[in-house]
């Protein structure tokens, strides 16, 4: 089983047929059994997210606005991230050390909701090492 948000649980349970106080009754005694926690949540997504499939704080923030974690709580989390470091893992993850045109970086970055920014910081840096 793996962790879930507060907000799925409860989405979960209502879809299943629970009565509301039923469904808040069991959301109190999963928190305070500690099994249902948001910020530990929301850090295990985006260490997860880190280690498999690097996306930019901008998708990051989204996927966890998704899962009903509370803005502050990913204003928190992801607050003095560094995409470019993301981004670069993200590349040589996807293509490895396999060249590539500078359209396919530029659209791969972008879908992983990296910034123009970043994007093109990495591209300069992959333009950079070819011409060496």
């Amino acid at each position: 089983m793996h962790p879930r948000s507060e907000f799925e649980v409860r989405s979960h349970l209502t879809r299943r047929g629970f009565v509301v106080n039923e469904v808040e009754d069991t959301i109190i005694k999963l928190k305070e059994a500690r099994l249902v926690d948001d910020k530990i949540f929301a850090f295990l997504w985006k260490e997860d997210r880190d280690l498999l499939s690097p996306r930019g704080s901008y998708l990051l923030r989204q996927e966890l606005k998704q899962k009903g974690i509370d803005p502050e709580i990913i204003h928190d989390l992801i607050q003095d991230e560094d995409d470019a470091d993301r981004a670069w893992r993200a590349v040589k993850r996807r293509f490895g050390e396999r060249k590539v045109g500078r359209r396919k970086l530029i659209s791969f970055l972008g879908r992983r909701g990296f910034d123009y920014q970043t994007t093109t910081c990495i591209v300069s840096k992959l333009e950079g090492h070819a011409a060496e």
